[in-house]
């Protein structure tokens, strides 16, 4: 940002130097050709004793009275062009030594938050692990789940999202769930519809947490939209079909599964059988079709056969 305003300010300073420049060029001209002309309409001229002037008399005059005017403003014009030309170099050598400079000093700090991703991305999610005991193990299921389907996409799918991306965000998905109160969180039973409201704003409140994070900020997308449907009745802001990003729309199906075949405090857990066919009965509905087309590649070649969940 600084960097961004100095070489604003310092191209500024060159256009006005440049008009400047102009127009003092402009005013040179200006009275040259008005010399030009007046010596022009006087080649011929009577002095106070009535004598012709010839034309050559008269040049030689014009050039001695004019003569250092026009040098004076010619110096100039010369100089304000040579002073605009070395602050054109200076400045361009500038900017690219400060670019440079800032680039140096940026990379290690690059390297740094890169090799300290993983450890950031796991202290956020064992928060909420921490915090709500029936999802101990979730998000790293959640996580290997949207990478198996994601191994059975087509390349042209696999280039709209980075690997890496998919896994924070699968990491990441109900990082939200720490501002909900615990005693909504740990109920027994089923909740009402206002403490399951208040569940259905965790999407919202963990992207925005992640959105504060530089070098988590782009995955916010897949955390917000993962309870979107394909039909268009999901939260929270009822996107339908391809509306819904791509990562939003495998942590979908990914997260489904897994809380399926998961004991929660107000229900059983089912086989994962029962659950992939679940999955396959809501294609179309719940889930993009496509994904879930991955989804069975990824089931039925065991890539989604993991260690069953704890009993929560």
């Amino acid at each position: 940002m600084v960097f961004s305003k100095i070489k604003a300010r310092l191209l500024l300073m060159t256009i006005l130097v440049c008009l400047l420049s102009a127009l003092l060029n402009f005013c040179f001209l200006l009275n040259h050709e008005a010399q030009i002309e007046n010596a022009r309409d006087t080649w011929l001229s009577a002095d106070t004793s009535g004598t012709i002037w010839l034309e050559s008399d008269r040049q030689q005059e014009s050039h001695v009275s004019h003569h250092a005017p026009l040098h004076w403003m010619h110096c100039l014009y010369c100089g304000i062009n040579l002073i605009v030309m070395v602050l054109g170099i200076c400045g361009a050598f500038w900017m690219y030594r400060w670019k440079k400079g800032s680039r140096s000093e940026t990379q290690p700090a690059a390297t740094l938050s890169e090799n300290g991703l993983d450890q950031i991305v796991r202290s956020l999610y064992l928060a909420v692990e921490m915090k709500d005991s029936y999802t101990a193990g979730h998000t790293e299921r959640v996580a290997q789940y949207a990478l198996a389907i994601y191994d059975q996409m087509d390349e042209s799918q696999k280039r709209m999202l980075p690997r890496n991306d998919l896994r924070y965000a699968g990491l990441l998905h109900d990082i939200g769930k720490v501002a909900i109160p615990d005693h909504i969180l740990q109920k027994e039973g089923k909740l009402t519809p206002e403490e399951y409201e208040i569940v259905k704003l965790h999407p919202t409140t963990g992207a925005d947490m992640v959105e504060q994070i530089e070098s988590l900020a782009h995955i916010s997308r897949g955390i917000r939209y993962h309870h979107e449907r394909w039909d268009g009745r999901g939260y929270p802001h009822q996107l339908k079909g391809e509306q819904i990003p791509l990562m939003g729309r495998i942590l979908a199906v990914a997260d489904t599964f897994d809380a399926m075949i998961s004991t929660r405090s107000y229900r059983q857990a089912v086989s994962a059988k029962a659950a992939y066919k679940e999955v396959l009965r809501c294609s179309h509905t719940q889930f993009d079709p496509q994904i879930v087309e991955c989804f069975k590649k990824a089931y039925e070649k065991g890539a989604l056969q993991m260690k069953k969940p704890h009993s929560e």
